[in-house]
């Protein structure tokens, strides 16, 4: 939902990108201040990752589009008040990549690199600590430079 109405206001920071990679999924699958259920549904959540393709398609259409999936929460069971799982991590993900492919967007598949990363890799329930942030920024910048030929 954030990116649904923040992209006109950041279409204006850039002119013409050559790639937008994205990703969302955490505050979606949270459960905020301890609702029953999430903030937004995993059929919303295919539907809003949808319309934020479309969207970016038609800002920026000569703009290569990655799809980033959503990364695990931390092993240890630590979480904040906005509690979510790996496991509902996994499902929100399953449905943004199947719309993703539907809609001919690679998909950059960040889940599956720090699924099995131990607790010491985090800060908190989802964040990681300075060393980890650096070894997964640069295995994204790895992989868009080999997605778009930069």
């Amino acid at each position: 939902q954030n990116i649904l109405i923040s992209l006109a206001r950041w279409r204006g920071l850039v002119a013409s990108p050559k790639v937008v990679q994205f990703n969302c999924g955490h505050w979606d699958a949270a459960h905020w201040d301890d609702d029953a259920g999430p903030l937004t549904t995993v059929e919303e959540y295919a539907r809003n990752v949808r319309l934020i393709i479309r969207r970016i398609r038609r800002y920026w259409p000569e703009t290569k589009i990655v799809f980033a999936t959503t990364t695990a929460m931390n092993p240890s069971g630590k979480q904040g008040r906005n509690k979510r799982t790996t496991e509902s991590i996994r499902a929100y993900n399953a449905a943004a990549v199947k719309v993703a492919r539907e809609e001919g967007v690679a998909v950059n598949d960040l889940f599956a690199v720090v699924e099995k990363w131990p607790a010491s890799d985090y800060k908190d329930y989802c964040h990681y600590n300075k060393a980890a942030s650096k070894r997964l920024g640069s295995i994204v910048a790895e992989r868009l430079a080999k997605e778009t030929g930069l």
